[in-house]
């Protein structure tokens, strides 16, 4: 069955949803939805679709990677899709493969999200970090020990990208005095050098 100009343009259009509790999960179209509700319609074209859990995850993914996901947004997802996460297991590679981006792309945006992951969110906005993904993934390099407080530097100091590259090196520089090693934890030292930055 061929169908009309009108019918055609209603499904590119549609959203994509899957069964779940009694109700649907909207895969792709978030956005569209949002509109559609502020423009006061009661009813929107969707494609329902049978999906796992891994199924919808990925598609969430492959549906929105263009326009509706912010770079640190596609990092937590990908941070949970790849063996560093708990979802099923993929390596970094295949991941990059089956959501069609370059692998140190995809790289960069999970060390943003595992830095994010620890930041301290009581002093700090969601958004406002969203907005330092690059800052983040930077901080990645120094030690994990000194992430919380490289971050609250960040934010304290409105750190430059270079700054924030000159504030891991000074980080990863520090050792402790010759000679005292076994008294000071290089953790500890590293810490303190990254709560100490200006």
């Amino acid at each position: 069955m061929l169908l009309t100009k009108k019918e055609s343009s209603v499904t590119a259009h549609a959203i994509l949803v899957r069964p779940l509790a009694g109700g649907h999960q909207i895969i792709s179209g978030h956005n569209r939805t949002t509109a559609a509700r502020r423009a006061g319609l009661q009813q929107i074209p969707a494609w329902v679709r049978e999906m796992d859990d891994d199924a919808a995850f990925m598609q969430l993914v492959l549906s929105n990677a263009q326009a509706e996901l912010s770079p640190l947004e596609r990092g937590m997802h990908a941070l949970e899709a790849t063996e560093k996460g708990k979802h099923n297991g993929r390596s970094i590679e295949k991941y990059s493969l089956a959501v069609g981006r370059d692998v140190n792309a995809v790289k960069r945006e999970i060390y943003a999200a595992e830095v994010y992951q620890i930041a301290p969110f009581g002093t700090i906005s969601a958004p406002d970090l969203v907005a330092r993904t690059r800052h983040l993934c930077e901080i990645h390099a120094a030690p994990e020990t000194s992430w919380s407080a490289m971050v609250m530097g960040l934010f304290d100091n409105k750190w430059s990208i270079e700054q924030t590259n000159a504030a891991v090196k000074a980080v990863n520089a520090v050792k402790p005095p010759r000679g005292s090693e076994k008294l000071f934890a290089i953790e500890k030292l590293q810490e303190v050098a990254a709560a100490g930055q200006d």
